[in-house]
């Protein structure tokens, strides 16, 4: 099904809803659903799934990510290569062009990320600096916010942040005013 003002997309099992949306797909564009002014414009790869204006909309000539979900405006816009990502929110990823399995979730989620891997954020404004790094975990509102590069961290709570802009291998717990940790069940309490 298509319905659009710009060229009509072509290819196998694809919907594209709203002006230019699915513009540039190519007979072998299959799987994919467009909804939205320029959602996946420029993506002609199969299997992706763009809702809102600009989400996945990639770059003229350059975006084969395939498998890829964005959901909300400019999500994922930028996306070239990425693969097997999921976007959701205003300006989810809206950096990112390459890299393969980013979940990030959240208004301004990770909206710096350009080449991450495997990494995981969840909140408002989470991860708003991080420009690379892979296998990351950051959830919370403001949470690691001032993360630019890095690996293997797990980032939680609201406005909790890493030690250093670029640290790997850290876990951080909580911001700068929790005084307690406390693990129920188990009898484990810090002070």
């Amino acid at each position: 099904f298509k319905l659009n003002t710009g060229n009509h997309p072509t290819g196998t099992n694809n919907l594209a809803l709203g002006n230019n949306a699915g513009a540039n797909w190519t007979g072998s564009t299959t799987g994919s659903v467009a909804v939205g002014v320029h959602a996946s414009q420029y993506n002609p790869a199969t299997y992706n799934i763009a809702i809102g204006r600009f989400a996945l909309r990639g770059v003229n000539g350059a975006s084969t990510g395939t498998n890829n979900t964005a959901i909300g405006t400019n999500a994922g816009a930028a996306v070239t290569t990425a693969t097997g990502s999921v976007l959701g929110g205003h300006n989810a990823g809206n950096a990112i062009t390459t890299g393969v399995g980013n979940v990030i979730l959240g208004s301004a989620a990770a909206g710096a990320l350009v080449n991450g891997t495997n990494n995981v954020a969840i909140g408002t404004s989470v991860a708003t600096s991080l420009s690379s790094g892979t296998n990351n975990v950051i959830v919370g509102v403001n949470a690691g916010d001032t993360t630019t590069t890095g690996s293997n961290n797990t980032i939680l709570g609201n406005g909790a942040a890493a030690s250093s802009a670029t640290v790997s291998n850290e876990i951080t717990l909580g911001n700068a005013s929790i005084d307690a940790l406390r693990i129920p069940g188990v009898g484990f309490y810090i002070d």
